[in-house]
């Protein structure tokens, strides 16, 4: 069994619109985001969940599907599904409400989507369904989902994920036709928590990487990933550390991408336990003959919020001019080790993006 018996997931990338302008609108990347997240949740590294208890939904699965897939029935019925299961498997599974309500605090509901979106409320992302047109925007609210099941306490910790834009207004927001009463959950003074990110503020644009370019999902999914992988420091993925990561990452990827700028939204209960090991990146800098780091017998990789040190890595000389170690995801500066890089020492730009590095230093 795996490790979180209790987590369930429902992930939705739509990249085919049919119906808006002959399918004028359709999206590279949603497809990828979803598999990506899928393989982060179901990994035994990653979110740990039985492949079961993940509903993926895209234009290719469950296969054999004809666009315009997924739609709000499909998507509503997925959550639905994994509401029903909870309770059944918990009361079928469990003999006592000790044991019951203990499952309860051990229970997560994660809520992706990836496709074309557009703003609710303040702090909505609302997800326009495949099946669209013009003149009628399905969609499916974020909020409204996370407002139901959190009202209704059904599960312990709630993640929302929404890699949308949130620019347009002009629809009525679907609304979400639940009775949630037989499920609902325990009193408790805590719980539930919950963890909410978007990919953009409101009435902004959320991008795709540009044409050419080598990373195949949208920018905040990558983002995403890659913080649970290994960017965020330390061994433990927490719900704070993952927002101040997102916070930081999600401008400079699209800024290094070359998109418009990018800024995520995030609320977020403190918390919530994602991962508890992290992965990190061999890297190795060359420095070039003359440079000012060519004799040292070590650097610093440095990593900066604003005008502070956020962490600072110690790579050491392997060969004259050259600096090995391991670095989780990351934009970094090289320095001379305990140089301050806002005082006008030597540095080096180089970033790790989720593999291992290889690069020259001037």
């Amino acid at each position: 069994m795996a490790d979180n018996p209790w987590h369930y997931a429902v992930v939705v990338g739509i990249d085919q619109y049919p119906r808006i302008d002959a399918g004028s609108y359709d999206l590279k990347c949603p497809i990828r985001d979803a598999e990506t997240v899928s393989g982060w949740l179901t990994s035994a590294q990653g979110g740990n969940l039985a492949p079961e208890r993940v509903a993926t939904l895209t234009r290719t699965i469950p296969a054999g599907r004809s666009p315009p897939v997924p739609v709000y029935d499909e998507i509503n019925s997925a959550i639905l599904g994994c509401v029903d299961d909870f309770l059944t498997r918990r009361n079928k599974e469990l003999s006592n409400e000790t044991e019951r309500k203990k499952a309860w605090k051990m229970s997560r509901f994660y809520f992706y989507i990836s496709g074309h979106g557009m703003a609710g409320d303040g702090d909505d992302a609302v997800l326009i369904t495949a099946n669209a047109t013009r003149k009628t925007l399905n969609n499916i609210s974020t909020r409204n989902v996370l407002l139901k099941l959190k009202n209704e306490k059904v599960f312990g910790e709630l993640v929302v994920l929404a890699d949308c834009c949130r620019e347009l207004a002009a629809a009525e927001v679907q609304t979400l036709p639940w009775d949630l009463a037989e499920y609902r959950g325990y009193n408790d003074p805590i719980l539930p928590r919950s963890f909410v990110a978007y990919a953009s503020r409101n009435r902004k644009r959320a991008f795709e990487p540009p044409p050419g370019s080598a990373v195949m999902t949208s920018i905040f999914t990558r983002a995403l990933i890659e913080g649970l992988e290994g960017g965020v420091p330390g061994n433990e993925v927490e719900s704070k550390s993952l927002e101040n990561f997102l916070y930081n990452y999600v401008p400079k990827l699209a800024e290094q991408l070359g998109t418009p700028p990018q800024n995520p939204e995030i609320r977020s209960d403190p918390g919530i336990i994602f991962v508890q090991t992290s992965k990190s990146y061999r890297v190795t800098l060359r420095a070039a003959a003359g440079s000012p780091f060519a004799a040292l017998g070590s650097i610093n990789a440095v990593e900066t919020q604003g005008k502070l040190v956020r962490s600072r890595y110690t790579l050491n000389s392997s060969a004259p001019g050259v600096f090995t170690g391991t670095l989780p995801t990351g934009f970094y500066l090289a320095v001379a080790s305990g140089a301050d890089p806002f005082a006008g020492a030597p540095h080096f730009a180089f970033s790790v993006l989720g593999q291992d590095q290889d690069a020259d230093i001037s």
